[in-house]
Order: C-alpha cells, then structure tokens, then sequence
C-alpha cells in the first residue's frame, strides 16, 4: 500500500484543481454524492422427528437485509490528493530542489513543479504567533 500523505493548506485555489481534474476525469462531479452498502442474509435450520411409529421433518428460513447510507462530501484537500495522485502516476511533475532565478528561467508555462524548502517568517510575525 502507498504510503499516504496527509495535507493541509492555508490557501488553496479550488478552481485551479477543479480545471485540471476535469481534465483527466473528462467532468466534474459537483455536489455531494450517497453510497450505499446493501448486506443480505439467509438463515434456516431443519429437524427429522421420530416417535414411535410416527416420523416428521420440519425446516425453517428467514431472510435478512439491511442497508446503510451515507452522504459523501469531497472536501478541497481531498479533490488537490486525487489530483496529485494523477499527476504523480503520469509522472508529470517536476521535482526541484532548489529554486533560484536559473531554475525560474528553465520553467515552461503550464509546467507543474513541485517545490519543497522551507520559509523564514519575519520576526515581527514570528513574535506576534509566540504572543
């Protein structure tokens, strides 16, 4: 099994992911979607009978259902990994691993990068958090 990753953003622009899903999917599903698991059962049982000179057989039955429903709402975080899921198959992103001005220049438009690094925060933002 993969390993999973889970995400969270500050910002994510939905229509964006929107675009590119439509994409590969041919369509959008908008809205909510229900899914429903239908379990059946049978139960039954039977007895041969003898007393005396008499004998009997009796056999009983029962049938059983039962369904359970849910409403599924995809969330934006859920629809960018479905998303990326495409992306990292195809191998269609680009990794890099630095990124300075020679890198910006090498970049095509439309190219999707993914970019990993880490961002300093100014201090003045740094000691309104800690307060």
């Amino acid at each position: 099994m993969p390993k999973r990753v889970l995400r969270s953003f500050l910002y994510l622009d939905e229509n964006i992911v929107d675009d590119y899903l439509a994409q590969f999917e041919g369509g959008l599903v908008e809205g909510p979607y229900t899914s429903k698991d239908t379990t059946t059962g049978v139960k039954g049982g039977g007895a041969n009978i003898k007393i005396g000179i008499a004998a009997g057989n009796a056999s009983a039955s029962s049938t059983s259902s039962s369904e359970i429903s849910q409403t599924i709402r995809e969330t934006p975080v859920a629809k960018f990994t479905r998303l990326y899921d495409f992306l990292s198959k195809d191998e269609i992103i680009q990794p890099l691993s630095g990124f300075d001005l020679a890198i910006y220049g090498q970049i095509e438009p439309g190219e999707i990068v993914e970019v990993r690094g880490n961002a300093k925060l100014p201090q003045w933002e740094h000691l309104s958090k800690i307060i």
